[in-house]
């Protein structure tokens, strides 16, 4: 797809070395992480039928590195200035791995009502997550 061959081509130097870090990029890669990420989230948890994990084994790098450049534009912005930042996002939903995180707690769920008491740790700190969004 296009920011497959974009993430490519800047592997590869053949974009300027600042491309990451330009306003339009970071956040046309952020919109559509935002848009598309939770419907690959869904076919995932549809394919694999809660037999895997998204986030360790099914997320694609380009979302992972339209992320990291993400993180690394507000690290800047927010250093150079002196006020603070916003510490809660405006929607649940502007975490692209949000529903990811949902589908491995319903796993966790399953999984306590099966006896399997290490899924309440798991559940525990997807509720403190949640309740700090």
């Amino acid at each position: 797809g296009f920011w497959d061959e974009i993430i490519e081509m800047w592997k590869s130097h053949e974009l300027p070395s600042d491309f990451q870090s330009q306003n339009k990029w970071i956040n046309a890669g952020t919109a559509y992480r935002r848009l598309v990420e939770p419907l690959d989230i869904a076919d995932y948890y549809r394919i694999f039928k809660g037999k895997g994990n998204y986030l360790s084994d099914g997320r694609p790098t380009r979302y992972k590195v339209l992320e990291k450049w993400m993180e690394e534009k507000e690290r800047t912005r927010y250093s150079s200035r002196a006020r603070g930042h916003r510490t809660k996002p405006a929607s649940l939903t502007e975490n692209s791995k949000f529903w990811a995180y949902v589908e491995e707690a319903v796993k966790d769920l399953k999984n306590l009502k099966n006896g399997q008491h290490q899924s309440l740790q798991n559940l525990q700190e997807f509720e403190r997550n949640v309740e700090m969004m």
